[in-house]
Order: C-alpha cells, then structure tokens, then sequence
C-alpha cells in the first residue's frame, strides 16, 4: 500500500485530485494492510480525505489490518479513526499467517 500513496505523491499536479475523487467516489473501496503504513502528514491527510468523504457520502469501505480499529490512529490521525469508526462492523479473524504455514 505504502508504494500507491508513493505514486499518489508523485502526482500531486498531475492526476492527484482524480486519483483522490475516484477512491472517494468509488462505489466499493477497500484498503488493504492500513496498519502497515509508516505514519506522514501526507498520508494522514490524504486518508482523511478519502475517509471523510465516504462518510459523507455513506459510501462502503473495507480495510484489513493486523491491528485493533483503536491502534490506527498514530497511521490515520484521529480525525480518519473518527471517519473510520463511523458504522463500522469490525470481523476479526483470528488465523496464523498462510504464509508461514506454507514454508512449513
């Protein structure tokens, strides 16, 4: 995920703001591995952004992380774990990780 947001950067003055709309306006989005990014102000204000503007609009999200909804904040801000908690339905699943049990 981190490699997208890099590529969302990149294009701030290019497509940025279509690249920002699209994930707002989509009927489905869905994050994957939130927990994984390294915390930027850049970051943080462009899920807000696209948090905010789902709520707004009662647009679905799913993401998937390794952590608690309580823990994202220090990757999303407070402001996108508010968004973010807004109706959420948490569906923990609790396995080992497939990828180790396959070098087993």
């Amino acid at each position: 995920m981190a490699s997208r947001f890099d590529a969302l950067q990149e294009r701030i003055g290019q497509d940025y703001h279509d690249l920002l709309r699209r994930a707002t306006d989509a009927p489905l989005l869905i994050l994957d591995d939130v927990d994984k990014l390294k915390p930027s102000e850049f970051r943080e204000e462009t899920l807000y952004k696209i948090l905010n503007g789902r709520s707004n609009a009662a647009l679905p999200l799913a993401i998937s992380s390794n952590s608690a909804p309580d823990e994202l904040t220090r990757r999303i801000g407070a402001a996108g774990r508010s968004r973010l908690m807004a109706g959420l339905i948490p569906v923990p699943m609790y396995r080992p990780d497939y990828r180790l049990e396959a070098q087993a």
